[in-house]
């Protein structure tokens, strides 16, 4: 994988990559929102990195919970676990094939979600669901992906 901008995105401290910066990673799919990274490595783990303006804005974007995060840059980190609504339970991830980075809204800090595809094609989501968007008949922010009940 390669990266350039901001490296915050990838929970970097070095300066703005002006062309393509190796890493030491080989991923299956990659998407990148506003501020963050989502990646989907071979072996189906997702894994998630970023820059968090305050803890207080975050709604779980980054699919981990707010004890695994910290204000400012979070280098890669797996997403190990997802609730599973139906049992009321937390469980380990899927195999993911595809994620979906979101974009902050201007007026709504912390306004992201995500969505990850494991490979039965289910669809998981975490982050801000202010406006319903991640599908779960409510308004309530999930910290690590819930699966859409599609």
């Amino acid at each position: 994988m390669y990266y350039w901008g901001t490296p915050g995105s990838v929970g970097s401290s070095f300066e703005d990559a002006f062309s393509p910066v190796p890493s030491n990673k080989t991923v299956t799919d990659v998407s990148a929102g506003s501020k963050y990274s989502l990646i989907v490595l071979p072996d189906g783990t997702a894994q998630s990195a970023g820059f968090i303006n305050s803890l207080d804005e975050y709604k779980g974007h980054l699919g981990l919970k707010g004890g695994d995060i910290s204000a400012g840059e979070n280098p890669f980190q797996t997403i190990e676990n997802v609730f599973d609504e139906s049992n009321d339970i937390i469980v380990k991830s899927p195999f993911f094939v595809k994620a979906y980075a979101g974009v902050e809204q201007l007026f709504s800090p912390g306004s992201i979600h995500s969505i990850l595809i494991d490979e039965d094609g289910q669809a998981w989501a975490s982050g801000s669901n202010n406006k319903g968007q991640l599908c779960m008949g409510d308004f309530q922010d999930r910290l690590i992906p819930v699966k859409i009940p599609i």
